[in-house]
């Protein structure tokens, strides 16, 4: 079992059972420390190769997936939130130092859902940082009746910001908009924009409605 300690801040550590591990002898004579680490559930299933080197933490090959609600239990304002689906995370290299971050990564959220609506869709953010300067972030639906696009960045200083257009093409669209117009502002195409400031947790900016 492997625990992760001030994995969120003012939660307790993050336990994530049946991991394995084998690290890589040679890398150690390159001055690095590498390790292959790998489990098959039941809270995170797939593979991942971490690098510990001197200043900077790099990892490869990644390839997980893990219960939504593993995520939402873990932020105060989605804790009661019985949240479905899968989310799977991608990275080909990235690579986190002093500097900034280098590299992208893929996460893919698949079966959302919500009470009295059915099937929300699948949803994707891709992230991208290309060293000194914040790390940009794009969400976007890949498929589904519930539209997101949003786009923004992410600086170990001030956190997540990002502007989201939401929008609801399902059956019962005049009832769930009415709801979006509550914590953002409404559009002449009918969607909503919405500003997310992760430093401000549960809490409208500027220019939003309190709910």
């Amino acid at each position: 079992d492997a625990i992760i300690k001030d994995f969120a801040p003012g939660q307790p550590p993050l336990t994530i059972r049946n991991v394995e591990w084998t690290v890589d002898k040679w890398h150690l004579l390159l001055g690095e420390m590498n390790c292959i680490l790998q489990s098959k559930g039941p809270d995170l299933t797939g593979r991942a190769e971490v690098a510990r080197g001197f200043g900077h933490l790099t990892a490869r090959n990644v390839r997980i997936e893990m219960p939504a609600l593993m995520i939402s239990a873990r932020i105060p304002e989605a804790r009661n939130w019985t949240t479905p689906g899968t989310v799977e995370v991608k990275v080909d290299k990235i690579v986190l130092a002093s500097s900034g971050i280098v590299g992208a990564a893929e996460i893919n959220w698949r079966g959302a859902a919500a009470p009295d609506l059915g099937t929300l869709g699948e949803f994707r953010a891709d992230l991208k940082g290309s060293g000194a300067g914040p790390v940009q972030v794009d969400l976007k639906t890949i498929q589904g009746s519930l539209r997101l696009a949003g786009r923004g960045e992410i600086t170990s200083v001030k956190g997540l910001r990002m502007g989201v257009t939401i929008d609801f093409q399902g059956p019962r669209r005049d009832e769930v908009m009415p709801f979006f117009t509550l914590i953002g502002q409404q559009q002449p195409d009918g969607s909503v924009a919405i500003e997310i400031n992760s430093q401000l947790p549960g809490r409208p900016t500027a220019g939003m409605k309190q709910s």
